[in-house]
């Protein structure tokens, strides 16, 4: 295993690890002794209580229930690992996999590991480790806020966006009264690893969420299909064509005039889809690597469409130094 922050110890606190692999986080570290997660091949996150003289390490929470359908280890992926007071809580791409409470350990330093056992699992590749020392919440464990995520909004800036076909700037947001689209410049937001989230009005020509757009390649499109469902897609500039990567039933329908939120995040291979703030279900796919995030639409026919809200998120790693 590796130590982070200097082997500092540390009692409340959260590390967040970018990899692909079956990487372990370390939390409360004692000589041998320790609280783990990793990602597991199915996308379950389980929370592991290891103590040098007993092995195998305890299961304090199994998570194969909250496996993510086609989640790849060998591809990119988030993994958080947080504890706060007698509070352990785990994340895998955004999705919460375990949370339980504990008192074994109270103190300890962070920090990773790889086992050779695991080795079948593929190659652990790390992109960014990343921790935050949280407030102290007592004994009692209060509820874990971390950080909010640095979300841009895309409509204050006019600067942010170039606007095509028959998209226009209101002061309601973006209407939408033919194809066209509303990308971020070159200059601004993600180039590889990124989201881009609406709100928008199910009523008139459908908006979708564009990502990795790159002129005379394609882009990936997050969509509403219907009241029913959404699309996650594949689009070919060269052929014009979409390929659908995943169907998403809604379990209520939608009603014309109803608001509501999309989220498209991408980190390596992994396409994550969002509505109304619950993850839907991964995709993996290699077909686009960078490109510019926005919205838009292709449809043609229909009254027009109008996205009320537009914001970006940028997850690129920054250049080594």
């Amino acid at each position: 295993g590796v130590s982070l922050a200097d082997g500092r110890e540390f009692r409340d606190v959260a590390v967040r690890i970018t990899c692909s692999g079956p990487a372990f986080l370390l939390l409360r570290k004692q000589d041998k002794t320790y609280y783990a997660t990793h990602a597991s091949p199915n996308g379950s996150g389980p929370v592991e209580y290891k103590n040098g003289v007993l092995d195998p390490a305890i299961h304090l929470q199994h998570a194969d229930g909250h496996a993510i359908a086609g989640f790849d280890i060998t591809a990119l992926h988030e993994l958080v690992f947080a504890v706060q007071g007698d509070k352990l809580t785990a994340w895998l791409d955004g999705v919460e996999k375990a949370m339980l409470r504990d008192i074994a350990l109270a103190t300890g330093k962070i920090g990773f590991q790889v086992n050779a056992a695991d080795a079948d699992a593929g190659t652990v590749r790390i992109r960014k480790i990343e921790y935050a020392e949280l407030p102290d919440s007592g004994p009692a464990g209060a509820l874990l806020s971390l950080p909010p995520e640095p979300w841009q909004d895309a409509l204050r800036d006019p600067a942010m966006l170039v606007l095509s076909g028959g998209v226009e700037r209101v002061p309601e947001g973006l209407r939408l009264a033919g194809p066209g689209a509303a990308t971020l410049r070159s200059s601004q937001g993600p180039k590889r690893d990124g989201a881009v989230r609406m709100r928008a009005t199910f009523d008139g020509l459908r908006a979708h969420l564009r990502a990795r757009d790159t002129a005379g390649a394609g882009a990936y499109h997050l969509m509403i299909k219907d009241a029913k469902a959404l699309l996650l897609r594949r689009y070919d500039a060269a052929t014009k064509q979409s390929s659908i990567l995943r169907e998403f039933p809604l379990n209520e329908p939608l009603m014309p005039g109803q608001d509501y939120e999309l989220e498209l995040r991408v980190m390596g291979q992994t396409l994550t889809a969002k509505f109304n703030g619950e993850i839907l279900g991964t995709v993996t796919d290699e077909a686009y690597a960078e490109g510019r995030f926005g919205a838009g639409t292709s449809d043609r026919d229909g009254a027009p469409g109008l996205v009320k809200i537009l914001e970006v998120l940028d997850l690129d790693a920054p250049p080594a130094r």
